[in-house]
């Protein structure tokens, strides 16, 4: 039994946990000349593994006592098998992305220069494991969002959900609306928490200390590059129609039009300049988003591409002359209607780009879009419908995925303990869940846990005039 302990202890942690693990006696000694044979795999694996392991490990042909890479037919397409000896390490798998998956594994097997003798063979059990960074309500910038990548492969998460658009910021470079940027990324300074009641952008020329920043689309699509050598996928979220005050301020004209009096106690209660949802009444917000969204897909080549679509205040829309319009032209008969219809119409559009629309599970009111996805939120109710309705899903429920959420609410051990696919899922309904997600939502994270990034580029740092964002 002390043996077994002392075994125990001994062997390092890994998350996730493979699903095959066999311990065997003695170890494989890494040091910076070990060599690195590769059959097949390719260069970009080789660097990987020099950054896993920290070592400028050397490429040769052959030898016995070496890290050796194979690829070869057999598995899927995430799959590996990964075999430690006293004499070498050999990982094999079919893709460059198994071999991937089995360097990072490595990586944790690697206890300061000794590797433990094993036997891991291991594949993922879902296609989505996804991780949400919100940089609206706070910017932090490539130097951080590389190593959130970084930290999301190391772990095996292949989807990184980046929430990139919200009532706190514009953070992606449109061309087509400039102003986007100039004016829906920069709002006044806050203090440490996000505060519902200093949603204010004053645009370019105001002399206010402006708090904000953006992505140039130079640096997203080297982000992507980034993401896509460790195999992770970027999932970009462009709310709409709700949680939308950045674009609404910076183009009006895809505001609601009401009675002035309206809209002044609309913005007065809101302590606004603008409402937080746009409308779907007008053709013209139709077609903005749908150039915003030419853009988006000339930028990240995801299959998905998430809208939001959550929390949509409706207020405005039952006075609206265009929505009220749009209504009883097509003969809608509510304001939930209405959103499904708007939903529809950018479904339809990413369609027929080749690509899928997700959205939170408040697009399944009143009707879902035909080749829609849902993430579910509320719990996982919405999951549940949109899976026997015939619709993927990605889970990601409060209860176990908010990772904003206190530690009391939300410990590890509760996070470990969710099963994605709900008891109530039977046969073909359970292959429509996608898989899980985590989401880190900022309203109470303004900086990384290190502090305040250094990471001040040309696009993002606090200002005293607007103008510099022009």
């Amino acid at each position: 039994m002390l043996s077994a302990l002392i075994l125990a202890s001994a062997t390092p942690a890994l998350i996730p946990l493979p699903n095959q693990v066999q311990w065997n006696t003695g170890s494989f000694a890494l040091t910076r000349t070990t060599p690195v044979v590769s059959q097949g795999s390719s260069s970009e694996t080789l660097d990987r593994l020099r950054e896993a392991l920290a070592l400028p490990l050397r490429s040769e042909s052959g030898g016995d006592s070496a890290i050796f890479l194979k690829k070869g037919p057999g598995m899927a397409a995430e799959e590996y098998d990964l075999n430690v000896d006293s004499h070498s390490v050999r990982i094999s798998a079919t893709t460059d992305a198994g071999l991937f998956y089995g360097i990072q594994t490595l990586r944790q097997l690697n206890q300061n220069g000794q590797i433990a003798a094993c036997h891991i063979h291991d594949a993922p059990r879902f296609a989505w494991r996804g991780l949400l960074l919100d940089e609206s309500r706070h910017f932090f910038g490539p130097k951080f969002i590389r190593k959130y990548i970084d930290e999301m492969a190391a772990h095996k998460l292949n989807t990184f959900h980046w929430h990139l658009t919200d009532d706190g910021g514009w953070r992606m470079e449109v061309k087509r609306f400039p102003e986007l940027t100039k004016i829906g990324a920069w709002r006044k300074e806050q203090g440490v928490e996000w505060d519902y009641g200093n949603l204010y952008f004053p645009g370019p020329g105001s002399s206010a200390k402006l708090y904000g920043g953006y992505y140039p689309q130079s640096e997203l699509r080297a982000i992507v590059k980034y993401a896509r050598q460790r195999n992770v996928t970027i999932v970009p979220e462009i709310e709409m129609p709700g949680h939308s005050l950045a674009a609404a301020a910076s183009h009006p004209q895809l505001q609601c039009e009401l009675p002035a009096d309206v809209m002044a106690k609309y913005l007065k209660d809101s302590n606004s300049q603008a409402p937080s949802m746009v409308c779907p009444g007008k053709d013209s917000t139709v077609e903005f988003y749908k150039r915003v969204l030419d853009e988006v897909m000339a930028i990240f080549p995801s299959k998905f591409i998430h809208i939001g679509g959550d929390e949509v205040d409706k207020t405005l829309w039952h006075q609206c002359r265009y929505c009220q319009s749009r209504m009883h032209a097509l003969g809608l008969k509510d304001e939930n209607e209405l959103q499904s219809w708007f939903v529809r119409q950018m479904d339809a559009y990413l369609a027929s780009k080749g690509r899928r629309l997700i959205g939170w599970d408040e697009i399944l009111e009143g009707g879902l879009a035909p080749g829609a996805a849902v993430m579910s939120w509320r719990g996982i109710e919405g999951g549940i419908a949109a899976a026997k309705a015939g619709h993927d899903v990605a889970m990601s429920p409060t209860s176990h995925c908010y990772f904003d959420y206190s530690y009391d609410s939300i410990p590890t051990s509760r996070v470990y303990s969710y099963e994605p696919i709900p008891a109530e899922l039977t046969g073909d309904e359970r292959n429509r869940v996608l898989g899980g997600q985590g989401n880190i939502w900022t309203e109470h994270i303004p900086t990384p846990p290190e502090g305040r990034s250094d990471d001040l580029s040309a696009s993002r740092r606090p200002r005293g005039d607007a103008l510099d964002a022009a």
